[in-house]
């Protein structure tokens, strides 16, 4: 097994599924917390010129989707078969679908109003159509009783 070291900045974000992911595979990282100010000097070193990136024996892997891939697949937490696979791939795709809006309504610098509408679109229908669609996927293995897909954790459980 390689040196992991990951690269993102000081907050949970993108950065913190991967990070437990590593520790739920008892992977030893090294946890770079870039500032701002280091963010100015290292980003034109960076592939695709975002955060988080993984380090993996001087290679670096970008973009927090395919980082958990690799890792999931890395250390088995990526299903056991094609259709575990797929079932993760759809669960993450739609908490992916979810993370982009939230992203928007904290992450946006647009008027205040515009805002207040997207937090009416998050509450009203959207983040309860997402739980509700959660736990009926959650309640189709072992009837909720484990996990989202077979027996144990899987990449997508650290979203």
């Amino acid at each position: 097994m390689g040196k992991f070291k990951l690269f993102y900045f000081a907050s949970k974000g993108r950065g913190q599924p991967i990070r437990l992911l590593l520790h739920i595979a008892g992977v030893d990282f090294d946890d770079v917390k870039v500032t701002l100010k280091e963010w100015k000097d290292i980003k034109a070193n960076m592939p695709h010129r975002r955060l988080p990136v993984l380090e993996v024996d001087g290679n670096l892997i970008p973009q927090s989707g395919a980082i958990l891939r690799y890792l999931g697949r890395e250390f088995g937490y990526y299903g056991s078969n094609n259709v575990e696979k797929t079932r993760i791939d759809v669960i993450s795709g739609a908490v992916d679908d979810i993370i982009f809006l939230m992203e928007r309504l904290f992450y946006n610098e647009t008027v205040e109003a515009a805002k207040e509408n997207l937090k009416k679109e998050m509450v009203s229908w959207r983040l309860e159509e997402f739980l509700d669609v959660m736990e009926e996927t959650l309640k189709e293995n072992h009837n909720g009783d484990k996990f989202f897909v077979g027996d144990q954790a899987s990449l997508q459980s650290c979203q």
